[in-house]
């Protein structure tokens, strides 16, 4: 049996009889309609898994692979994750596309270059961590670019 928790409360988000891996529970989840928002999925191997229509917000995905993954029909082609002062980032390459979450904020990289000036002082980011996380999106352009 295969159980999907809560990453803040430890309760039982999904479970299965059937599933032999994280990756087969995590798309019966998805294809049944399952709720894994705030799902503590640290370290999952979801290679080439199908999580189309899966309910991943707020997920813990920290050392989880994805590569190969689809989700809404995008196929992942890489993920980075960087530790940030205060917040971790996530970007991953999805056919020509890159998007990054930071913090709870998802974007593409280009609305990110074009805002995080504006977004990381309403968000109580000081002068010096908005800098630091400029370059930390900069460093996932070049990133992205040698793909």
């Amino acid at each position: 049996m295969i159980e999907i928790l809560n990453r803040y409360t430890g309760a039982v988000l999904y479970s299965s009889a059937s599933a032999q891996t994280i990756a087969e529970a995590v798309h019966e989840a998805a294809a049944k309609g399952a709720s894994l928002v705030g799902a503590r999925l640290d370290g999952a191997r979801l290679d080439d898994a199908s999580l189309v229509g899966a309910r991943l917000d707020r997920a813990s995905l920290v050392g989880a692979s994805l590569v190969g993954a689809r989700l809404d029909g995008h196929e992942i082609r890489a993920i980075l994750q960087i530790g940030g002062s205060r917040n971790w980032i996530v970007a991953s390459a999805c056919e020509g596309v890159v998007h990054v979450g930071i913090g709870c904020h998802q974007r593409t990289l280009a609305k990110w270059l074009a805002t995080y000036e504006e977004i990381g002082p309403d968000n109580s980011y000081t002068p010096a961590q908005v800098a630091e996380y400029g370059e930390h999106l900069r460093y996932i352009e070049r990133w992205a670019a040698a793909l």
